[in-house]
């Protein structure tokens, strides 16, 4: 599931003037968030910013909480980015 937050993020612009929204994927560890991840790592129209995950990965990074099983390296954009939970305040 994606969730986009343009109230809690600004809408950013690429390179080419485009709108590119900030996201966040809850159940990014899984399988399905994993791709996800990959399916948005190049997209132009979005930015991966929060990948959520369970309360067991509270506070650790991606990498960390992730083991990665699709074709490929763990995408670089979201290698170090800060893990939450799965609540939604």
């Amino acid at each position: 599931m994606v969730m986009i937050e343009e109230q809690l993020a600004p809408v950013l612009r690429s390179a080419a003037g485009q709108r590119k929204y900030r996201v966040g994927i809850l159940g990014a560890t899984g399988m399905v968030g994993q791709r996800f991840v990959q399916l948005l790592e190049r997209h132009p129209q979005f930015e991966v910013m929060a990948p959520a995950a369970s309360d067991r990965s509270q506070g650790q990074r991606y990498a960390k909480a992730c083991n990665w099983r699709l074709p490929g390296e763990l995408p670089e954009s979201v290698r170090s980015s800060e893990k939450t939970s799965d609540s939604i305040a």
